[in-house]
């Protein structure tokens, strides 16, 4: 009921003149509902198996709130191919000993003199360069019907770090891990050329490791490794610090520039440039203070079902428009109705959308799901309707809302001005009703003669 009354308010929010009209069209409809004397001419009465029908019918509604727009698990897709990847910086600080004398009581009460050795961080931005070469080449993932914008990547990076301490330090290396990403293939650390994996130590959130450095020594730090993510890339600075002689470089060589797309928050390049059917960005900076990332997010893939769910996303307005001119109709051209007919013909309305849904899985296009959907239905309203006792315009209404005013959302640029033209006819067409009903509403009966006055 929440997803029904949040669609009836973006309606509102949208077209509220429309939604006015729909509201005085429903009034006039319980209004002659509880005026109508007798029996209305459809009568359930005489086929109570109509009830079961509708009731049958009835049931798909309930599941098509619940359930409509729903997609393939997300999170399945992730726990199997990788998260976003988001590639912090690499961070080091550096510790040393002192010895520090303190005076403390032994066992018999007595003061005595002991030095133990005390560790002190010896506070400096020791990363002078770094150098990030990323490539990142799409590979959609597939979960049921619905494609995901996945990568894989190819990371290296390069780090110079200096001791500017005045003493030998211990210098203390972190380098980040994606957050809950599934591999990292390939990964190597190097340190002047020599492999550090003996001396990593890992854990679900980084890779660290330690190493003496002398007063001005210089280490060539290089990271490398494969993985792989969906969505988007994001290399994040992690501390403020200042960025020295900073470049990174992300090789896109299947996303050009005009798909090019950053994620919130991020630093646009530097540089960008075209490199064959794909393209290059370049963030460089030097001597730079920033906490916001640098990389991008990935163009959404074409979907499938993307033109099933646009006329999904529309159907529900068709319905709402179908009901209400189906019930202004008959009442007006005087056939007479029973609210029973509005519950079937809402309950096939219903039904085939869900059957355009589910089949378009399993057609070769949608224009052959659109069919094999709404033919049955328009046929099973025409009989619902009263068949040839029916008048015309009463069996044209579902043509237009079952068949027609869903389509409209298809060509994507005019869509609006589609919808909008409709809804106006729409509006239109309810008004020839109401001149239609004032022309043959029966005059009201002449007032009885006032009584002669008596004589005296």
């Amino acid at each position: 009921m929440s997803a029904l009354l949040s669609r009836v308010h973006s309606w509102v929010a949208e077209a509220p003149w429309l939604a006015l009209v729909m509201l005085v069209g429903v009034a006039a409809i319980f209004w002659w509902v509880l005026r109508s004397q007798g029996v209305p001419e459809w009568s359930a009465r005489k086929a109570p198996w109509l009830r079961v029908v509708a009731l049958a019918l009835a049931l798909p509604t309930l599941f098509f709130i619940l359930l409509w727009g729903c997609e393939a698990n997300l999170a399945s897709v992730e726990s199997i191919w990788g998260r976003p990847h988001v590639q912090r910086d690499l961070t080091v600080y550096h510790t040393y000993l002192v010895p520090v004398t303190e005076e403390v009581r032994d066992q018999f009460g007595r003061i005595v003199t002991r030095t133990r050795m005390e560790t002190r961080e010896a506070p400096q931005n020791s990363i002078t360069r770094t150098r990030g070469d990323v490539t990142l080449t799409r590979s959609e993932r597939q979960k049921g019907t619905a494609r995901y914008p996945g990568f894989t990547l190819d990371v290296a990076f390069d780090y110079t770090v200096k001791n500017f301490a005045d003493r030998r330090t211990d210098a203390h290396f972190t380098f980040p891990l994606s957050p809950g990403q599934t591999m990292f293939d390939g990964f190597t650390v190097r340190v002047n050329g020599e492999d550090m994996s003996s001396r990593l130590l890992f854990d679900p959130y980084a890779v660290t490791w330690t190493l003496p450095m002398n007063p001005g020594q210089v280490e060539n730090v290089s990271v490398t490794y494969r993985s792989r993510g969906l969505r988007r890339f994001y290399y994040q600075v992690s501390d403020v610090r200042e960025l020295r002689d900073f470049l990174l470089v992300l090789r896109l060589p299947d996303i050009p520039l005009r798909d090019v797309n950053y994620p919130e928050g991020c630093i646009t390049p530097t540089t960008r440039k075209a490199e064959g059917t794909g393209s290059v960005l370049e963030w460089q900076l030097d001597r730079a203070l920033t906490t916001r990332g640098m990389g991008i997010a990935l163009p959404q893939p074409a979907q499938p079902g993307a033109q099933v769910a646009r006329v999904l996303g529309t159907a529900w307005r068709g319905g709402m428009l179908l009901l209400v001119t189906v019930a202004l109709t008959a009442i007006v051209l005087g056939t007479g109705f029973h609210p029973l007919r509005l519950l079937l013909l809402g309950a096939v309305f219903v039904g085939e959308f869900m059957l355009m849904a589910a089949v378009s899985d399993y057609v070769p296009s949608f224009w052959l799901a659109w069919a094999l959907a709404a033919l049955p239905a328009i046929g099973a309203a025409y009989l619902i309707l009263g068949g040839r006792r029916a008048p015309l315009p009463l069996l044209a209404l579902p043509v237009v809302f079952m068949a027609v005013y869903p389509l409209l959302v298809l060509p994507r640029e005019i869509a609006p001005s589609l919808l909008l033209g409709m809804d106006v006819l729409t509006v239109l067409y309810l008004a020839v009703l109401g001149i239609l009903a004032l022309r043959r509403a029966p005059e009201a009966p002449p007032l009885p003669p006032a009584a002669a006055e008596d004589s005296p």
